[in-house]
């Protein structure tokens, strides 16, 4: 057979996601099943027997249309300006081979699409975030600074994508609103993970301790030691690996505050600030979805929204790095997660 009841033994050597998804289908009367081998594959199955598919973080909430606006960053930056609401301004290029596929179905239209020129046109000489037009939790997204990183970095993503997607940096604190049907569930201010000196050690030993320290919170290292982001991250704070870190500095060690690679969180639920969530909400209804995860930049969305911008948003928002912050945000997490079941 395909699926399995999760047991104990087994849900303990699970992701958290299936943990809580179990813990959910429990309270709607029903029961999770998950694939055999991996476990990214599941189903909840309800009291009457119907079955409904679960892929990864993807509960099937949201129409496919939705959820694929959404995934397009270019697309769904175009759809949330046209809703009147502050979104990042960036540029979609293309790489050439893709460019000369669309060539030969689209003509001219094709062939004139942006690429790397137009690219360093825009940034005007100004740092830019580079990242893969499709795409999550971080992976592929640095920060560029001059013509010469751009190109480099651009190259190097166009050589394995078809889209990416340069951004003017939008000023802040990145924060995540978790949309269900209109209302906020959960909001967290996030940071990047960040290494602290002791007036000792040097920052490579700092970040090696950091890295073991997120590899064991997320079961498996998620971030390599010779991520060129890091020694990025570091020139940009004036140092080397070789330099002692003084005592109670904290110096970033990744430009993207994504949890999934070791960013930390500081819960904001029941503590937004007027306006904070219709930015969210409209933000979800603008590109059609009931379930979403809101990326918002702002100084500090417990104080004011006037400053906000919405930087992404996710169709398919994981909550398993969230509740594991707290015994309140773990209860949180459950209670939304059966809300989506049950609405299934």
């Amino acid at each position: 057979m395909l699926y399995e009841v999760p047991d104990a033994e087994r849900l303990s050597q699970s992701r958290v996601l299936v943990t809580l998804l179990s813990e959910a289908g429990a309270r709607c009367g029903g029961h999770l099943e998950i694939e055999r081998t991996f476990g990214h594959l599941a189903r909840f199955v309800r009291a009457d027997g119907q079955a409904r598919p679960i892929f990864g973080a993807s509960l099937g909430v949201n129409s496919d249309a939705a959820a694929a606006i959404a995934a397009d960053k270019g697309w769904t930056a175009e759809v949330l300006r046209a809703a009147g609401l502050p979104a990042a301004e960036g540029i979609t290029v293309f790489a050439e081979t893709f460019r000369d596929r669309l060539a030969l179905r689209i003509g001219a239209a094709g062939a004139g699409l942006p690429g790397l020129p137009e690219a360093v046109t825009f940034a005007a000489g100004a740092p830019v975030a580079i990242k893969p037009n499709n795409g999550s939790e971080g992976r592929g997204v640095s920060l560029a600074t001059g013509p010469a990183q751009i190109e480099r970095d651009l190259a190097a993503l166009l050589s394995r994508e078809d889209r990416a997607r340069v951004e003017r940096l939008l000023p802040g604190t990145d924060h995540r609103l978790f949309v269900l049907d209109g209302r906020v569930r959960a909001a967290y201010r996030r940071a990047p993970p960040f290494i602290e000196g002791d007036g000792v050690r040097s920052a490579d030993a700092l970040i090696t301790e950091a890295l073991e320290k997120i590899a064991v919170g997320k079961r498996g290292a998620v971030l390599s030691g010779d991520d060129p982001r890091i020694a990025r991250s570091l020139a940009a704070a004036g140092m080397s690996r070789k330099d002692v870190v003084e005592d109670g500095r904290r110096v970033p060690i990744l430009f993207g505050a994504n949890l999934s690679t070791g960013g930390s969180l500081v819960d904001l639920t029941g503590r937004l600030a007027p306006g904070a969530e219709e930015i969210a909400v409209r933000a979800a209804d603008a590109l059609g979805l009931a379930a979403a995860g809101v990326d918002v930049m702002a100084g500090d969305l417990s104080e004011t929204a006037a400053d906000a911008a919405i930087l992404e948003v996710n169709s398919a928002p994981g909550l398993d790095n969230y509740a594991g912050s707290s015994a309140e945000a773990r209860e949180r997490s459950v209670g939304i997660l059966a809300d989506m079941l049950g609405r299934l």
